[in-house]
């Protein structure tokens, strides 16, 4: 199968800093399988491997500078549970974060719109920023696990996708998110939390390279932007292994298309040099043999 990295420069459209302000969605051909002994899946299908972030590893890079500057400079915001009169908000959110960061256009809203429905999906850890009664921000996660080498199967969490609207990134919404949510996630008993992201950011959060545990990809890959946080201490000891994804991250891109059509048009735009640049992260990988 054909892979490609791909990262995210974010504030509202801008490259911000071309050496740091990627994050990672790495999309793969359907023909790769989703989980170990899956039939390889034909059609339209893509599968979003990861984290997805549209907006969130900037703010993080700058959380730590921002509370240095003051509280005046941080967004105040309540995170809270999604309720079932957020979707459509929140998706139009989540559009807004992604779009033309990675391609032309986006398919993450469609993807936070049919992931609720899975059974991998994690209603607990599924929660909004809200700011002056809108919502900003929003983090999504899913079930995963790492098939180890010694044959045994761990559960851990994928993060993402997590979004925040343009107009208020760089105010600290990602990291917020994603501090809340990890104290969340290890309250509920899970062990660790995956993504893909840039590790000059993401480790300022607690992440460092899955690498470092023996963890690769689904297709026994070691990918440099690959993270891992454990949530507990020691969780990951001895836990080599590839780290495999829900298969809700496989996207139907004519449904995509067709869902993207309920929203408001708006211009796709190819070649800008944040996509150029996306292409460049495919290097990040090599081979665990």
């Amino acid at each position: 199968s054909k892979n490609a990295f791909f990262g995210s420069f974010t504030a509202a459209g801008e490259i911000l800093d071309i050496s740091m302000c990627w994050s990672g969605l790495l999309l793969k051909t359907a023909s790769a399988p989703a989980s170990a002994g899956a039939d390889a899946r034909a059609g339209q299908k893509t599968t979003l491997f990861r984290q997805n972030d549209g907006g969130a590893a900037f703010e993080m890079g700058q959380f730590q500078k921002q509370n240095a500057l003051g509280e005046e400079n941080m967004l105040h915001v309540e995170l809270r549970p999604e309720q079932p009169t957020d979707c459509r908000e929140t998706e139009s959110v989540t559009r807004a974060a992604f779009w033309n960061r990675y391609v032309p256009g986006c398919n993450e809203h469609y993807l936070v719109h049919v992931m609720r429905h899975s059974p991998d999906f994690v209603p607990g850890l599924d929660v909004v920023a809200v700011h002056n009664g809108a919502i900003v921000g929003h983090v999504a996660y899913a079930k995963a696990f790492i098939r180890g080498d010694d044959g045994e199967d761990r559960e851990v969490l994928t993060l993402g996708p997590i979004s925040v609207l343009p107009e208020h990134q760089r105010q600290g919404v990602g990291g917020a998110l994603i501090e809340h949510t990890a104290r969340l996630a290890r309250d509920m008993g899970f062990r660790a939390v995956l993504l893909c992201g840039d590790p000059a950011y993401y480790g300022r959060r607690g992440f460092v390279p899955a690498e470092s545990f023996g963890i690769r990809t689904a297709d026994d890959m070691y990918a440099a932007a690959l993270q891992v946080r454990e949530l507990r201490e020691n969780a990951l000891v001895g836990v080599a292994g590839r780290y495999i994804e829900s298969s809700l991250y496989e996207i139907d891109e004519s449904a995509a298309a067709e869902f993207d059509a309920t929203f408001p048009p708006r211009e796709k735009i190819s070649g800008t040099p944040s996509q150029k640049r996306f292409e460049q992260l495919v290097a990040l990988r090599r081979s665990a043999d």
